[in-house]
């Protein structure tokens, strides 16, 4: 795409925003007969209350160590509610990248979708609070929107990697000794504009999701020298400023509508140089998107050759590329194997530790430096050096599948070299596991595929969507009662730890927000449950042993045992329910009966105000 035309989409996108202002004028004086009225004592709400919006800095770390000598978790300070309310902000955001990508036709066109399935559903994808009327009630999308969200999402990936590579930072004190400075963070942060201030809105979805997988994306941190990025988590203040909360717009920096991507790679078009992808997209539609892959069975010594394929034709099913250069062809499978090849020469030159050997096979954090105790990196080690004596002898594996056979099949026959470096085999079998789980569906630089980590956040995103506490009048109480149950949930995670504990909605946004800083869920987390890292899993089935289900009703039976006095664990959410918590414990001189009535009015109200921004109507105080 031309210069040009990029300036074009930029200068339309910045018209756009620069509106933001007269649409914030949607509730107006006129009556508005469909929905129900607002208490005739009070103004139309303005929603969210900004006031809510105000503890937004991360703790001070000298209160932090003071707090953690008296008590285990006296110290959860993060996340506040102000910080949690503007991750639901953000979620709506998300929610409304999605939708736009759903409507898209150009997307149809760029993207092959089939034509008969072009208007399918494309206006009942809307989303939001499913009580209001039908107005957002539907169906969900079908197999081929959901097609289109993936591509859109493999792109945001891609962007989201050139991000991360071209971070510049300066070596940490961290970085090189894990010394106490490491908690400082930020200060050590050098890089241009499009690094340092917030990234384009499907890049930080792609991050978000990314730090939703603490461990993959402690380790990543760690094996990339990126532990200064680790630190900073995201930046709250920031993010408050650039969400329009009436429309959920993101707003880029300006100075990111002024900067360039650092170090894209090579032969990325300008689709990895916009801030904003989808307009960019729906601006060229006959401009194909393209994959850039690495072969792996050519190349220059360690510099592989690139090898452009669109990106359509690479999800397809029999997905297979010729190299122009060696004429070999490539496929997903070759792709992962040649990662792990790739890692395992970083590690022979002990530049990089292999993926999956960051945390002691307890599950306990050991940090940068190895344990003294922990025998599986010179396991893995001894395994890895019997079982390929040369690097490229990894390559002669087709897959994933194969290098795991080949690996378990010496792992029962390796000799034990020392007694003190033995492993029992079925802690072999776990680590070899976890090794290989950050190459199974993932031939990416990263632990884990972020497309697919995305995608199963989504499903997070629609039910807070669905759920709408951004909206309700009970917010700030939802989230402080939220906080508290997350505690206790997190005492039972420390309590019983081989067990699996399901959240509950209210739990899981309170939980979701620490990790978005995870230094300071690394902190909480180690701190109350004497070293243990807890990652947060979003791969476990819905039903069947050990799933969710399960997992839920034992969560439960043990909440109520050790909690006799608190409510159900499985509560109503609902704004009502929510709302009517809000009052317990307050002086009021109304009977029950009235207050049950201002409680409707309240909800009816925010419920009546949501309709008119969502309809572009008016709506006003019934007298």
């Amino acid at each position: 795409m031309a210069t040009a035309s990029i300036i074009q989409i930029l200068q339309k996108e910045l018209k756009l925003r620069s509106s933001k202002a007269k649409d914030r004028g949607i509730i107006k004086s006129k009556a508005f007969r469909k929905n129900a009225e607002c208490p005739s004592n009070q103004k139309t709400p303005v929603i969210p209350n900004p006031r809510i919006f105000t503890d937004l800095l991360l703790p001070d770390d000298s209160q932090q160590t003071a707090a953690l000598a008296v008590d285990d978790d006296s110290f959860f300070s993060y996340p506040a509610v102000g910080q949690c309310a503007t991750h639901l902000a953000l979620l709506e955001c998300f929610s409304r990248l999605k939708r736009r990508v759903m409507r898209s036709e150009v997307l149809d066109t760029k993207f092959g979708i089939l034509a008969e399935h072009e208007k399918e559903h494309r206006e009942i994808y809307a989303g939001g609070y499913d009580d209001l009327e039908g107005i957002c009630a539907g169906e969900g999308p079908t197999a081929h929107l959901e097609r289109k969200w993936e591509l859109f999402v493999e792109m945001a990936v891609d962007r989201f990697e050139t991000w991360w590579t071209g971070l510049d930072f300066k070596a940490t004190q961290r970085e090189q000794s894990n010394s106490e400075n490491s908690s400082k963070g930020g200060s050590d942060y050098h890089s241009p504009s499009w690094a340092s201030d917030l990234p384009p809105l499907d890049i930080l979805m792609v991050w978000h999701a990314y730090m939703l997988n603490p461990h993959c994306y402690y380790e990543d941190c760690l094996r990339h020298n990126k532990l200064s990025l680790y630190d900073r988590g995201l930046p709250w203040h920031k993010l408050n400023d650039a969400i329009d909360k009436e429309r959920w717009i993101y707003n880029p920096p300006k100075s990111l509508l002024q900067s360039k991507v650092p170090n894209a790679k090579p032969g990325h078009d300008s689709y990895s140089l916009t801030p904003f992808l989808l307009e960019t997209l729906e601006s060229c539609p006959e401009k194909q998107p393209l994959k850039f892959l690495q072969c792996p069975m050519c190349g220059t010594g360690e510099v592989p050759q690139t090898i452009q394929i669109s990106l359509v034709a690479y999800f397809s099913a029999d997905h297979s590329v010729v190299c122009p250069h060696c004429a070999g062809s490539v496929d997903r499978e070759q792709l992962k194997v040649y990662k792990m090849k790739t890692d395992y020469v970083y590690h022979l030159h002990n530049e990089r530790r292999m993926p999956g050997t960051i945390l002691h096979v307890s599950g306990n954090f050991v940090g940068q430096e190895v344990a003294p105790n922990d025998p599986a990196p010179k396991y893995l080690a001894n395994l890895l050096e019997i079982a390929f004596p040369n690097t490229e002898s990894i390559l002669e594996h087709q897959s994933v599948a194969s290098v795991e056979d080949h690996l378990r099949e010496v792992a029962r026959k390796m000799p034990v070299l020392h007694e003190k470096e033995s492993l029992p085999l079925r802690k072999q079998m776990k680590l070899i596991d976890t090794l290989l789980s950050r190459y199974r569906g993932n031939s990416s630089i990263f632990a884990l595929n972020l497309k697919d980590a995305v995608i199963r956040q989504g499903s997070f995103v629609d039910k807070m969507n669905n759920i709408l506490w951004i909206r309700s009048p009970n917010l700030e109480g939802t989230i402080t009662r939220a906080r508290e149950r997350y505690r206790q949930f997190f005492r039972l995670i420390a309590r019983y730890p081989r067990q699996v504990f399901v959240p509950t909605l209210d739990v899981d946004i309170i939980w979701h927000t620490q990790q978005l800083c995870p230094r300071e869920y690394l902190k909480y987390s180690t701190r109350v449950c004497k070293g243990r890292y807890i990652d947060h899993d979003d791969k476990i089935p819905q039903q069947g042993t050990g799933g969710l289900d399960e997992g839920f009703e034992e969560t439960k039976r043990v909440w109520k045992e050790d909690y006799p006095e608190a409510e159900d664990y499985a509560l109503c959410l609902c704004w009502h329910c929510e709302r009517k918590k809000d009052y317990r414990g307050t002086d009021s001189t109304l009977s029950a009966k009235e207050l049950e009535r201002r409680i409707a009015k309240e909800v009816e109200c925010y419920r009546g105000v949501e309709r008119a921004r969502r309809e572009h109507t008016a709506v006003a105080r019934h007298i």
